[in-house]
Protein backbone atom coordinates (compact mmCIF):
# COMPACT_ATOMS: atom_id res chain seq x y z
CA UNK A 1 0.00 0.00 0.00
CA UNK A 2 3.06 2.33 1.12
CA UNK A 3 4.68 1.60 -2.20
CA UNK A 4 1.33 2.82 -4.43
CA UNK A 5 0.87 5.47 -2.38
CA UNK A 6 4.32 6.12 -2.88
CA UNK A 7 4.22 5.69 -6.62
CA UNK A 8 1.18 8.36 -7.27
CA UNK A 9 2.71 11.02 -4.96
CA UNK A 10 5.66 11.14 -7.32
CA UNK A 11 3.25 10.81 -10.58
CA UNK A 12 1.21 13.73 -8.84
CA UNK A 13 3.66 16.13 -8.05
CA UNK A 14 6.24 15.71 -10.56
CA UNK A 15 4.45 15.17 -14.18
CA UNK A 16 2.07 17.14 -15.90
CA UNK A 17 -0.96 15.64 -17.23
CA UNK A 18 0.12 13.16 -20.05
CA UNK A 19 3.44 13.14 -19.16
CA UNK A 20 5.18 10.00 -18.13
CA UNK A 21 8.85 9.32 -16.71
CA UNK A 22 11.87 8.94 -18.50
CA UNK A 23 11.49 5.06 -19.78
CA UNK A 24 13.86 5.63 -22.68
CA UNK A 25 13.15 1.83 -24.22
CA UNK A 26 12.07 0.23 -20.82
CA UNK A 27 11.61 -3.05 -21.35
CA UNK A 28 8.80 -4.89 -18.86
CA UNK A 29 8.17 -8.11 -18.20
CA UNK A 30 4.48 -9.48 -18.56
CA UNK A 31 3.35 -13.15 -17.63
CA UNK A 32 0.19 -14.86 -18.98
CA UNK A 33 -2.28 -17.51 -19.19
CA UNK A 34 -3.25 -19.72 -20.33
CA UNK A 35 -0.56 -20.66 -23.20
CA UNK A 36 -3.55 -21.26 -25.87
CA UNK A 37 -4.58 -17.63 -25.87
CA UNK A 38 -0.20 -16.40 -26.21
CA UNK A 39 -1.05 -15.55 -29.71
CA UNK A 40 -3.58 -12.61 -28.67
CA UNK A 41 -1.05 -11.34 -25.52
CA UNK A 42 1.26 -11.03 -28.07
CA UNK A 43 -1.16 -9.45 -30.53
CA UNK A 44 -2.32 -6.20 -27.81
CA UNK A 45 1.96 -6.58 -26.49
CA UNK A 46 2.71 -5.47 -30.55
CA UNK A 47 -0.63 -3.24 -30.81
CA UNK A 48 1.05 -1.08 -27.80
CA UNK A 49 4.39 -1.05 -28.82
CA UNK A 50 3.29 0.56 -32.06
CA UNK A 51 1.87 3.40 -30.11
CA UNK A 52 4.63 3.26 -27.06
CA UNK A 53 7.91 3.00 -29.13
CA UNK A 54 9.91 3.86 -25.88
CA UNK A 55 8.64 0.60 -24.02
CA UNK A 56 9.41 -2.59 -25.05
CA UNK A 57 7.03 -5.45 -23.83
CA UNK A 58 8.17 -9.01 -22.90
CA UNK A 59 4.94 -11.53 -22.91
CA UNK A 60 5.26 -14.89 -21.42
CA UNK A 61 2.73 -16.99 -21.88
CA UNK A 62 3.64 -20.93 -21.21
CA UNK A 63 1.33 -21.97 -18.44
CA UNK A 64 -1.38 -24.13 -19.49
CA UNK A 65 -3.76 -22.28 -16.89
CA UNK A 66 -4.45 -20.07 -13.92
CA UNK A 67 -2.79 -22.18 -11.22
CA UNK A 68 0.41 -23.19 -12.76
CA UNK A 69 0.97 -19.75 -13.43
CA UNK A 70 0.09 -18.70 -9.96
CA UNK A 71 2.72 -21.20 -8.07
CA UNK A 72 5.90 -20.28 -11.34
CA UNK A 73 5.36 -16.40 -9.92
CA UNK A 74 5.29 -17.35 -6.45
CA UNK A 75 8.49 -19.19 -6.77
CA UNK A 76 9.88 -16.10 -8.52
CA UNK A 77 9.28 -14.32 -5.95
CA UNK A 78 11.30 -16.26 -3.72
CA UNK A 79 14.28 -15.09 -5.54
CA UNK A 80 12.81 -11.55 -6.55
CA UNK A 81 12.34 -12.52 -10.46
CA UNK A 82 8.52 -11.26 -10.10
CA UNK A 83 7.30 -9.83 -13.60
CA UNK A 84 6.36 -6.28 -13.33
CA UNK A 85 2.23 -7.43 -14.55
CA UNK A 86 0.35 -10.90 -14.78
CA UNK A 87 -2.40 -11.70 -15.98
CA UNK A 88 -4.16 -14.63 -14.23
CA UNK A 89 -7.30 -15.67 -13.06
CA UNK A 90 -9.76 -13.61 -11.20
CA UNK A 91 -9.77 -16.49 -8.34
CA UNK A 92 -5.70 -15.90 -8.04
CA UNK A 93 -5.19 -12.58 -6.71
CA UNK A 94 -5.32 -12.92 -3.20
CA UNK A 95 -2.41 -15.27 -3.06
CA UNK A 96 -0.66 -12.01 -4.55
CA UNK A 97 -1.97 -9.79 -1.75
CA UNK A 98 -1.36 -11.90 1.24
CA UNK A 99 1.99 -12.25 0.42
CA UNK A 100 2.07 -8.34 0.25
CA UNK A 101 3.43 -8.47 -3.53
CA UNK A 102 0.40 -6.90 -5.53
CA UNK A 103 -0.03 -2.90 -5.96
CA UNK A 104 -2.92 -1.15 -4.92
CA UNK A 105 -4.00 -0.18 -8.43
CA UNK A 106 -6.40 2.35 -6.90
CA UNK A 107 -3.80 5.25 -6.43
CA UNK A 108 -3.09 4.78 -10.40
CA UNK A 109 -6.62 4.62 -11.07
CA UNK A 110 -7.43 8.13 -8.71
CA UNK A 111 -4.36 10.39 -9.79
CA UNK A 112 -4.12 9.15 -13.90
CA UNK A 113 -6.19 12.03 -15.88
CA UNK A 114 -6.67 9.96 -18.26
CA UNK A 115 -8.51 6.93 -16.75
CA UNK A 116 -11.82 8.33 -16.50
CA UNK A 117 -11.76 8.86 -20.31
CA UNK A 118 -11.13 4.45 -20.96
CA UNK A 119 -14.54 3.75 -19.98
CA UNK A 120 -14.10 1.22 -17.72
CA UNK A 121 -17.33 0.34 -15.60
CA UNK A 122 -17.72 0.30 -12.08
CA UNK A 123 -19.47 -3.17 -11.97
CA UNK A 124 -15.70 -4.60 -13.31
CA UNK A 125 -14.03 -2.61 -11.31
CA UNK A 126 -15.48 -4.00 -7.98
CA UNK A 127 -14.27 -7.83 -9.33
CA UNK A 128 -10.87 -6.80 -8.39
CA UNK A 129 -11.54 -5.16 -4.86
CA UNK A 130 -10.25 -6.78 -1.77
CA UNK A 131 -10.51 -5.34 1.66
CA UNK A 132 -11.35 -2.12 0.14
CA UNK A 133 -8.09 -1.87 -1.88
CA UNK A 134 -7.86 -2.40 -5.94
CA UNK A 135 -5.70 -4.92 -6.42
CA UNK A 136 -6.55 -5.97 -10.13
CA UNK A 137 -8.45 -4.96 -12.86
CA UNK A 138 -10.72 -7.67 -14.78
CA UNK A 139 -9.75 -6.81 -18.97
CA UNK A 140 -12.52 -9.15 -19.30
CA UNK A 141 -14.49 -12.11 -18.08
CA UNK A 142 -16.54 -15.11 -18.39
CA UNK A 143 -19.81 -15.17 -16.61
CA UNK A 144 -22.09 -18.33 -16.65
CA UNK A 145 -24.41 -19.04 -18.97
CA UNK A 146 -26.82 -22.10 -19.96
CA UNK A 147 -26.21 -23.51 -23.61
CA UNK A 148 -29.33 -26.04 -24.70
CA UNK A 149 -29.84 -27.92 -27.89
CA UNK A 150 -32.69 -26.52 -29.71
CA UNK A 151 -33.29 -29.65 -31.49
CA UNK A 152 -33.61 -31.88 -28.44
CA UNK A 153 -35.65 -29.58 -26.57
CA UNK A 154 -38.30 -29.78 -29.84
CA UNK A 155 -37.91 -33.65 -29.67
CA UNK A 156 -39.15 -33.35 -25.49
CA UNK A 157 -42.37 -31.46 -26.83
CA UNK A 158 -41.40 -27.93 -25.57
CA UNK A 159 -40.64 -24.82 -27.58
CA UNK A 160 -37.18 -23.77 -27.93
CA UNK A 161 -37.39 -20.33 -28.98
CA UNK A 162 -39.08 -19.78 -24.93
CA UNK A 163 -36.41 -21.08 -23.11
CA UNK A 164 -37.26 -20.77 -19.33
CA UNK A 165 -35.78 -18.61 -17.00
CA UNK A 166 -36.31 -19.73 -13.70
CA UNK A 167 -34.63 -23.22 -11.96
CA UNK A 168 -37.51 -25.17 -11.47
CA UNK A 169 -38.72 -24.67 -15.19
CA UNK A 170 -34.92 -25.30 -16.25
CA UNK A 171 -35.09 -28.57 -14.24
CA UNK A 172 -38.31 -29.90 -15.59
CA UNK A 173 -37.17 -29.60 -19.18
CA UNK A 174 -33.99 -31.53 -18.51
CA UNK A 175 -36.33 -34.49 -16.89
CA UNK A 176 -38.67 -33.85 -20.35
CA UNK A 177 -35.57 -34.35 -22.12
CA UNK A 178 -34.00 -37.14 -20.43
CA UNK A 179 -36.80 -39.22 -20.64
CA UNK A 180 -36.52 -39.38 -24.90
CA UNK A 181 -34.53 -42.00 -25.81
CA UNK A 182 -30.98 -42.10 -24.36
CA UNK A 183 -30.46 -38.23 -24.20
CA UNK A 184 -29.22 -36.60 -21.20
CA UNK A 185 -31.42 -33.52 -20.29
CA UNK A 186 -29.56 -31.07 -17.95
CA UNK A 187 -26.02 -31.25 -16.80
CA UNK A 188 -24.49 -28.67 -13.81
CA UNK A 189 -21.01 -28.24 -14.11
CA UNK A 190 -20.33 -28.36 -9.92
CA UNK A 191 -17.24 -29.39 -9.93
CA UNK A 192 -15.77 -26.18 -11.70
CA UNK A 193 -12.66 -24.56 -10.25
CA UNK A 194 -12.78 -22.90 -7.15
CA UNK A 195 -16.28 -23.24 -6.56
CA UNK A 196 -17.57 -21.23 -9.03
CA UNK A 197 -20.62 -22.82 -10.13
CA UNK A 198 -21.69 -23.04 -6.48
CA UNK A 199 -20.92 -19.44 -5.94
CA UNK A 200 -22.74 -18.54 -8.60
CA UNK A 201 -25.72 -20.37 -7.60
CA UNK A 202 -25.55 -19.03 -3.90
CA UNK A 203 -24.72 -15.07 -4.82
CA UNK A 204 -27.51 -15.45 -7.75
CA UNK A 205 -30.04 -15.55 -4.33
CA UNK A 206 -28.62 -13.09 -2.47
CA UNK A 207 -26.31 -15.43 -0.44
CA UNK A 208 -22.39 -15.16 0.40
CA UNK A 209 -19.72 -17.52 0.79
CA UNK A 210 -17.87 -16.09 3.41
CA UNK A 211 -18.39 -12.27 5.49
CA UNK A 212 -15.69 -9.92 5.18
CA UNK A 213 -13.75 -11.12 8.02
CA UNK A 214 -13.49 -14.25 6.49
CA UNK A 215 -15.85 -16.49 8.59
CA UNK A 216 -18.26 -18.85 6.97
CA UNK A 217 -21.19 -17.22 5.45
CA UNK A 218 -23.01 -19.97 3.62
CA UNK A 219 -24.52 -21.67 6.55
CA UNK A 220 -27.79 -19.73 5.09
CA UNK A 221 -31.39 -19.92 3.68
CA UNK A 222 -29.73 -19.20 0.31
CA UNK A 223 -26.87 -21.57 0.68
CA UNK A 224 -29.74 -24.86 1.60
CA UNK A 225 -31.47 -23.33 -1.81
CA UNK A 226 -28.28 -23.65 -3.62
CA UNK A 227 -27.89 -27.48 -2.62
CA UNK A 228 -31.45 -27.91 -2.69
CA UNK A 229 -31.24 -26.73 -6.71
CA UNK A 230 -28.17 -29.27 -7.09
CA UNK A 231 -30.36 -31.99 -5.50
CA UNK A 232 -33.29 -31.38 -7.69
CA UNK A 233 -30.66 -31.11 -10.87
CA UNK A 234 -29.42 -34.56 -9.76
CA UNK A 235 -32.71 -36.33 -9.67
CA UNK A 236 -33.81 -34.89 -12.87
CA UNK A 237 -31.00 -37.21 -14.11
CA UNK A 238 -27.23 -36.06 -13.65
CA UNK A 239 -26.90 -38.45 -10.48
CA UNK A 240 -26.83 -41.16 -12.98
CA UNK A 241 -24.57 -39.93 -15.97
CA UNK A 242 -22.17 -38.04 -13.46
CA UNK A 243 -19.21 -37.23 -15.77
CA UNK A 244 -16.26 -34.98 -15.49
CA UNK A 245 -16.79 -31.32 -16.99
CA UNK A 246 -14.94 -32.29 -20.28
CA UNK A 247 -16.96 -34.98 -20.90
CA UNK A 248 -20.15 -33.02 -20.13
CA UNK A 249 -18.67 -30.61 -22.52
CA UNK A 250 -18.07 -33.12 -25.30
CA UNK A 251 -21.67 -34.70 -24.84
CA UNK A 252 -22.92 -31.41 -26.07
CA UNK A 253 -21.38 -30.94 -28.97
CA UNK A 254 -22.11 -34.33 -30.03
CA UNK A 255 -25.55 -33.47 -29.62
CA UNK A 256 -26.26 -35.93 -26.79
CA UNK A 257 -26.94 -33.49 -23.86
CA UNK A 258 -29.63 -31.23 -24.03
CA UNK A 259 -29.11 -28.50 -21.30
CA UNK A 260 -25.40 -27.36 -20.11
CA UNK A 261 -25.10 -24.64 -17.95
CA UNK A 262 -21.31 -23.55 -18.47
CA UNK A 263 -19.01 -20.51 -18.92
CA UNK A 264 -19.63 -17.68 -21.47
CA UNK A 265 -16.15 -18.26 -22.54
CA UNK A 266 -17.26 -21.76 -24.15
CA UNK A 267 -19.72 -20.25 -26.29
CA UNK A 268 -16.92 -19.81 -29.14
CA UNK A 269 -15.99 -23.52 -28.99
CA UNK A 270 -19.13 -24.61 -29.06
CA UNK A 271 -20.05 -23.04 -31.93
CA UNK A 272 -16.88 -23.97 -33.72
CA UNK A 273 -17.07 -28.24 -32.87
CA UNK A 274 -20.72 -28.09 -33.01
CA UNK A 275 -20.26 -27.24 -36.98
CA UNK A 276 -24.13 -26.57 -37.62
CA UNK A 277 -25.08 -30.33 -36.57
CA UNK A 278 -27.77 -28.62 -34.56
CA UNK A 279 -29.15 -25.26 -33.76
CA UNK A 280 -27.40 -23.61 -30.29
CA UNK A 281 -29.28 -21.58 -28.09
CA UNK A 282 -27.60 -19.64 -24.81
CA UNK A 283 -29.73 -18.17 -21.69
CA UNK A 284 -28.76 -15.94 -18.97
CA UNK A 285 -28.00 -17.41 -15.58
CA UNK A 286 -31.02 -17.42 -13.59
CA UNK A 287 -30.89 -14.21 -10.93
CA UNK A 288 -34.02 -15.34 -8.57
CA UNK A 289 -33.22 -12.01 -6.22
CA UNK A 290 -32.93 -8.73 -6.85
CA UNK A 291 -29.83 -8.43 -4.63
CA UNK A 292 -28.19 -11.78 -6.59
CA UNK A 293 -25.18 -11.38 -8.05
CA UNK A 294 -22.94 -13.34 -10.34
CA UNK A 295 -19.15 -13.91 -9.67
CA UNK A 296 -16.81 -13.61 -12.95
CA UNK A 297 -13.71 -15.73 -14.01
CA UNK A 298 -11.79 -13.32 -15.95
CA UNK A 299 -8.61 -12.00 -17.34
CA UNK A 300 -7.22 -10.22 -14.53
CA UNK A 301 -4.34 -8.29 -14.27
CA UNK A 302 -2.28 -7.91 -11.25
CA UNK A 303 0.78 -4.81 -10.92
CA UNK A 304 3.75 -6.32 -9.08
CA UNK A 305 6.50 -4.10 -9.81
CA UNK A 306 8.86 -2.29 -7.49
CA UNK A 307 10.64 -0.09 -9.47
CA UNK A 308 8.67 2.99 -10.40
CA UNK A 309 9.65 3.69 -14.12
CA UNK A 310 8.76 0.18 -15.17
CA UNK A 311 5.64 0.25 -12.93
CA UNK A 312 4.29 3.24 -14.39
CA UNK A 313 4.82 1.43 -17.65
CA UNK A 314 3.21 -1.51 -16.81
CA UNK A 315 -0.15 0.54 -16.01
CA UNK A 316 0.50 2.02 -19.46
CA UNK A 317 0.01 -1.53 -20.78
CA UNK A 318 -2.51 -2.47 -18.52
CA UNK A 319 -4.55 0.74 -19.40
CA UNK A 320 -4.40 0.27 -23.32
CA UNK A 321 -5.97 -2.96 -22.84
CA UNK A 322 -8.86 -1.64 -21.38
CA UNK A 323 -9.51 0.45 -24.83
CA UNK A 324 -12.16 -0.61 -27.39
CA UNK A 325 -9.63 -1.93 -30.09
CA UNK A 326 -7.99 -4.07 -27.12
CA UNK A 327 -11.15 -5.64 -25.95
CA UNK A 328 -12.28 -6.16 -29.30
CA UNK A 329 -8.92 -8.07 -29.50
CA UNK A 330 -9.73 -10.13 -26.42
CA UNK A 331 -13.19 -10.93 -26.62
CA UNK A 332 -12.92 -12.19 -30.49
CA UNK A 333 -10.33 -14.10 -29.55
CA UNK A 334 -11.98 -15.62 -26.28
CA UNK A 335 -15.69 -15.21 -25.82
CA UNK A 336 -15.61 -13.26 -23.21
CA UNK A 337 -17.79 -10.60 -21.92
CA UNK A 338 -15.54 -7.06 -22.22
CA UNK A 339 -15.81 -4.58 -19.35
CA UNK A 340 -15.75 -1.23 -21.33
CA UNK A 341 -19.11 -0.24 -22.20
CA UNK A 342 -17.39 1.96 -25.03
CA UNK A 343 -16.17 -0.94 -26.52
CA UNK A 344 -19.86 -3.01 -26.55
CA UNK A 345 -21.40 0.10 -27.88
CA UNK A 346 -18.68 1.16 -30.54
CA UNK A 347 -19.75 -0.55 -34.40
CA UNK A 348 -16.41 -0.20 -35.18
CA UNK A 349 -14.78 -2.21 -31.98
CA UNK A 350 -17.65 -4.78 -30.82
CA UNK A 351 -20.97 -3.36 -31.63
CA UNK A 352 -20.90 -5.16 -34.92
CA UNK A 353 -19.64 -8.26 -33.96
CA UNK A 354 -22.85 -8.17 -31.00
CA UNK A 355 -25.23 -7.57 -33.64
CA UNK A 356 -24.07 -10.21 -36.27
CA UNK A 357 -23.74 -12.87 -33.17
CA UNK A 358 -26.05 -12.39 -30.70
CA UNK A 359 -25.40 -15.84 -28.73
CA UNK A 360 -22.12 -13.75 -27.36
CA UNK A 361 -24.54 -10.75 -26.44
CA UNK A 362 -26.53 -13.02 -23.94
CA UNK A 363 -23.93 -12.93 -21.31
CA UNK A 364 -23.70 -9.39 -21.39
CA UNK A 365 -27.11 -9.26 -19.53
CA UNK A 366 -25.70 -9.57 -16.67
CA UNK A 367 -22.56 -8.11 -16.52
CA UNK A 368 -23.98 -5.32 -14.37
CA UNK A 369 -24.62 -7.84 -11.70
CA UNK A 370 -20.88 -9.02 -11.63
CA UNK A 371 -18.93 -9.53 -8.59
CA UNK A 372 -15.77 -10.63 -7.58
CA UNK A 373 -14.91 -14.46 -7.76
CA UNK A 374 -14.52 -15.35 -4.13
CA UNK A 375 -11.52 -17.32 -3.30
CA UNK A 376 -10.51 -18.70 0.70
CA UNK A 377 -7.59 -17.08 2.50
CA UNK A 378 -4.87 -18.71 4.15
CA UNK A 379 -2.74 -21.65 3.48
CA UNK A 380 -5.56 -24.00 3.28
CA UNK A 381 -7.70 -22.34 0.57
CA UNK A 382 -7.12 -25.75 -2.27
CA UNK A 383 -8.26 -27.41 0.23
CA UNK A 384 -11.15 -25.99 1.15
CA UNK A 385 -11.88 -25.50 -2.27
CA UNK A 386 -11.68 -29.65 -2.58
CA UNK A 387 -13.42 -30.11 0.17
CA UNK A 388 -16.79 -27.95 -0.93
CA UNK A 389 -16.50 -30.08 -3.99
CA UNK A 390 -16.30 -33.49 -2.64
CA UNK A 391 -19.71 -31.99 -0.98
CA UNK A 392 -21.39 -30.71 -3.74
CA UNK A 393 -20.44 -34.28 -5.50
CA UNK A 394 -22.20 -36.50 -2.67
CA UNK A 395 -25.39 -33.64 -2.90
CA UNK A 396 -25.41 -33.82 -6.69
CA UNK A 397 -25.11 -37.81 -6.81
CA UNK A 398 -27.55 -37.92 -3.84
CA UNK A 399 -25.76 -39.59 -1.99
CA UNK A 400 -26.05 -36.96 1.15
CA UNK A 401 -29.24 -34.72 1.76
CA UNK A 402 -28.84 -31.17 1.23
CA UNK A 403 -29.47 -30.40 5.14
CA UNK A 404 -26.39 -32.69 6.23
CA UNK A 405 -24.10 -31.64 3.47
CA UNK A 406 -24.47 -28.11 4.62
CA UNK A 407 -23.71 -29.02 7.95
CA UNK A 408 -20.64 -30.66 6.89
CA UNK A 409 -19.58 -28.31 4.35
CA UNK A 410 -19.75 -25.61 7.49
CA UNK A 411 -18.23 -27.90 10.03
CA UNK A 412 -14.98 -28.55 7.61
CA UNK A 413 -14.64 -25.32 6.42
CA UNK A 414 -14.61 -23.52 9.62
CA UNK A 415 -12.10 -25.92 10.56
CA UNK A 416 -9.55 -24.69 7.88
CA UNK A 417 -10.27 -21.46 7.81
CA UNK A 418 -7.20 -19.76 9.32
CA UNK A 419 -7.36 -18.61 13.20
CA UNK A 420 -7.41 -14.81 13.85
Amino acid sequence: MRHALLIASIFCCALPSGASPAIAQKVIRITAAPAAWAPMFRELAAQFEELNPDIAVKIEAKNRDFESLTEQTLREAITGDLPDLTVTGSNQVRAFVERGYAVDLGQFMSTDREWEDVGYSSAAADTGRIDGHQYSLTLAASMPVIVYNKDLIAKAGANPEAFPSEWPDIINLGRKIASTDQDIGLFFEHESNGNWMFLALLESVGGKIATPSNDVAFASQQGLWSLDVIRLIGEAGQARVDMSRDQARQAFTAGKLGILVTASSAIGGFQKQIGGRFPLGVAPFPLPSPSGRLPVAGLTAILLSKDQARAFAAWKFLKFAMTPSSQAVIVKSTGMVPFNERAIDDPNSLGSLYSSEPLFAVALRNRDRATSWYSFPGPNSIKIFNTIKDILQSVMTLKVPPEQALQEMKTKVAALMPRK
